[in-house]
C-alpha cells in the first residue's frame, strides 16, 4: 500500500476519534505521533463495532441479524489484518481506517483476542437479555470495556516487557470495567429512553425492591423540577460505584510502566472518568433526565493534580 494511501487511513481514524471522543482525543494528541495514530486506529475499530450494537437497540433501520453478519464481517477482517492470523484477504473499503489497523497491529504486535472480546461483547449487546446478578455485569464490563484496556496498553506501556505484565494487564482491563460502570451509572436514563435497556443487575433490582415500570417512569418524568430519586434506588447506585471505584485504583501504583509520555494522559482520564460519578451524586442521583459530566473547571483541576502526581514519580 502506498504510504499516501495509508496516511488517508490514518487520517480518516483520526478524524472518528476527533468527533467522537472528544476528551479522550484532547488527552492522548499528546503522545508521540506513532502512539498517538495506533491509539486513534484501534479507537475507530472500537466506535465501529459499538456502533454496530447501537444502530440495532437504539430502533435504527440495521436489523439484529444483520448487525450480526456486519460484527462477523468485522471479526473477519480483524482476523484478516492481524499479523499472525495468516488470513490473506478481506474487503476493508466499509471502514476507511482498516489499512490504519493493520499497520498498527504489525508495528506493535497486538493481540488477537481482545478485538474478539470485544466484538462478542457487541454480539451480547444485539441479543440483550438484561444483566442478571453483578458477576454477569463484571462480565458484560470486561468484554465491552476491559477489552479496549488491553488493546491498548502495548501502545501506552514503556516496552514490550511491560506491555506482558500480567499485573499490568489487569490494571488496564480493570480500568476499562470502571468505566463502564460509570458509564452505566451515569446513563442509566438514556439506556432506557433510547435503548430500552436496563444494564442494572436484575438481582440488586429485585432486592432493593425497584421495579422496572418505576426506572421507565423515572427516566420518562417531565417537568420543570427533576424526579425524586428514591433512597433505596441511591443505596443500590452507591453499591455499584463501590464496585467500580476500586477498578480505577490499579493503574496508579504502575504509572512507571506507561510510556512517560502516556501517564498524564491516562492518569487524567481515569481520574476525570471516577469523577462522573460525583457529578451524578452532585444532581442528587438523577441519572434518569440529566446526563452528568465533570465541568471545564473540575476537569482542569484533575489534570492539574494528575500532573502534579506524576511529578512525585521516582521511575
Amino acid at each position: 500500500m502506498s504510504q499516501a494511501r495509508l496516511a488517508a487511513s490514518y487520517a480518516a481514524a483520526v478524524e472518528v476519534m476527533k468527533e467522537r471522543a472528544v476528551s479522550f482525543y484532547g488527552a492522548f494528541r499528546h503522545l508521540p505521533s506513532d502512539r498517538f495514530h495506533a491509539v486513534v486506529a484501534v479507537y475507530a475499530f472500537c466506535r465501529a463495532a459499538d456502533d454496530v450494537s447501537d444502530e440495532v437497540t437504539e430502533g435504527a433501520a440495521q436489523s439484529a441479524p444483520m448487525a450480526q453478519k456486519t460484527l462477523d464481517r468485522l471479526e473477519h477482517l480483524i482476523r484478516a489484518l492481524h499479523p499472525h492470523e495468516g488470513a490473506k484477504t478481506s474487503d476493508m473499503s466499509d471502514w476507511p481506517w482498516a489499512a490504519a489497523l493493520a499497520d498498527t497491529l504489525r508495528q506493535f504486535d497486538l493481540p488477537l483476542s481482545p478485538f474478539l472480546a470485544q466484538l462478542d461483547g457487541q454480539r451480547r449487546d444485539i441479543r440483550f437479555e438484561g444483566i442478571r446478578t453483578t458477576d454477569d455485569l463484571l462480565d458484560y464490563a470486561r468484554l465491552v470495556a476491559g477489552s479496549v484496556g488491553l488493546m491498548l496498553l502495548p501502545l501506552l506501556a514503556k516496552d514490550k516487557q511491560a506491555a506482558s505484565d500480567p499485573s499490568l494487564m489487569k490494571a488496564c482491563e480493570d480500568l476499562g470495567i470502571g468505566m463502564q460502570i460509570t458509564n452505566i451509572l451515569r446513563d442509566v436514563g438514556e439506556d432506557l429512553r433510547l435503548r430500552n435497556r436496563v444494564y442494572l443487575p436484575l438481582a440488586l433490582l429485585r432486592g432493593a425492591e425497584i421495579t422496572l415500570k418505576e426506572l421507565r417512569h423515572l427516566a420518562h418524568h417531565q417537568g420543570k423540577e427533576p424526579p425524586r430519586i428514591p433512597e433505596r434506588f441511591i443505596r443500590l447506585w452507591e453499591r455499584l460505584a463501590d464496585i467500580a471505584n476500586p477498578c480505577y485504583k490499579g493503574i496508579e501504583g504502575k504509572l512507571c510502566q506507561f510510556h512517560e509520555h502516556s501517564r498524564l494522559p491516562l492518569l487524567a482520564a481515569a481520574r476525570s472518568y471516577r469523577a462522573i460519578a460525583d457529578a451524578v451524586r452532585q444532581e442528587g442521583y438523577n441519572c434518569f433526565t440529566t446526563r452528568c459530566y465533570t465541568s471545564d473547571a473540575q476537569r482542569a483541576a484533575i489534570l492539574q493534580d494528575a500532573a502534579h502526581t506524576i511529578s512525585q514519580l521516582s521511575c
